[in-house]
């Protein structure tokens, strides 16, 4: 099950989605990214079981919020000095390419083999662990705006195949309050809360550049966890979230809305999640 995330951030951050999460050879061939729309054909296109649990779910990614928070170490990894170097290395050998962002590969990025072991745990807590990571202690504060953004990138770069933010291109998604319309653009460029939600992508990442001097807090709930709640509080409503439901696009791709099922469970056994907001 995928995560419903809520933000509400007065500072600045940077936002990245990852279309496929899966391994990657260390050469790291594949470059660019995919659109907005073939992100979210992938994410529905694959096959799926066109079953409705009847059980709860009782795999890791079924947490409470609450637990978690006492034990840090399960979730959050503290940036070491070497691993910090690292990146200082591998911004400055993808800028050496001249390569424009979109294009680079993660053979342009080269993080090192702390980094790729660190990596791919990360990949698989995604995948079939708590479904969440933190890392702390990136060294945003020495890079410039297009060295942060590089950084972020790279790291996506070996973690899976990046996707477009919008129907735009834009490769990442700068969440600030540019004084936009709420009710008519994306939330995350004007200063409206962005309510709880998931985006049709195997993950999403925030890079946080700026920290707020007043709120700005992220917050995270297990889809699990909700969809067992709802199983036990509301049996018969479960099932609805099976079915197709109304989601207003806002224009995007040409059109004004889209049927989609807000649950699914693919072929392997794991769930997919796509809940709008707004």
């Amino acid at each position: 099950m995928r995560l419903l995330v809520r933000l509400a951030l007065a500072g600045a951050a940077v936002a990245l989605t990852i279309a496929l999460l899966r391994r990657r050879s260390s050469r790291g061939a594949r470059v660019g990214y995919v659109s907005l729309v073939a992100q979210g054909l992938h994410y529905w296109s694959r096959p799926h079981a066109g079953v409705v649990p009847t059980a709860p779910i009782t795999s890791r990614a079924a947490w409470i919020g609450a637990e978690l928070a006492q034990q840090p170490e399960l979730w959050r990894h503290e940036v070491t000095p070497a691993e910090a170097a690292a990146l200082h290395r591998a911004v400055a050998a993808a800028e050496a390419t001249g390569k424009a962002m979109g294009m680079l590969s993660a053979a342009d990025f080269p993080v090192g083999a702390e980094w790729l072991a660190r990596i791919a745990a990360l990949r698989r807590e995604l995948m079939h662990g708590l479904g969440f990571f933190v890392l702390r202690g990136l060294p945003v504060g020495e890079w410039s705006t297009a060295q942060q953004e590089l950084a972020y990138w790279g790291l996506g770069l070996h973690l899976g195949l990046p996707g477009a933010q919008n129907n735009e291109g834009d490769l990442l998604g700068h969440v600030r309050d540019i004084g936009g319309d709420a009710s008519t653009e994306r939330q995350y460029k004007t200063r409206a809360e962005v309510l709880f939600h998931c985006d049709a992508a195997d993950a999403v990442g925030l890079l946080m550049v700026q920290a707020a001097k007043d709120g700005g807090t992220s917050r995270l709930v297990s889809s699990a966890s909700v969809f067992n709640r709802l199983l036990r509080d509301a049996p018969d409503v479960a099932p609805r979230l099976f079915r197709p439901l109304p989601m207003d696009t806002r224009g995007g791709g040409g059109v004004d809305w889209v049927r989609i099922e807000p649950l699914r469970v693919d072929t392997a056994g794991g769930g997919r999640t796509l809940f709008p907001h707004g």
